[in-house]
């Protein structure tokens, strides 16, 4: 069994590290039952450090929930999105 990642990708980092990036990762971990989001140390790509949280279902519906509402303040399109 294996990690099933579905989001893994390397960001640009917020202030004040300009033009840095950090791996932002959603996966869930072999055998495990939950998610967890983990946001990699600065500039470095694929390398499975940095701090992790983990998301049971009730933690990435409300994740989910905070996502779509920054979204819509934005003016962000979210109505493709489920």
């Amino acid at each position: 069994m294996g990690t099933s990642f579905f989001t893994d990708k390397l960001m640009p980092a917020a202030y004040p590290h300009g033009g840095r990036r950090r791996q932002v990762e959603i996966y869930r971990p072999s055998g495990e039952q939950h998610l967890e989001l983990r946001i990699g140390e600065l500039d470095e790509e694929h390398q499975g450090r940095g701090h992790a949280v983990e998301l049971n279902e009730e933690d990435a519906r409300e994740l989910l929930s905070g996502l779509l509402s920054a979204m819509h303040y934005l003016g962000y399109r979210t109505d493709h999105l489920a």
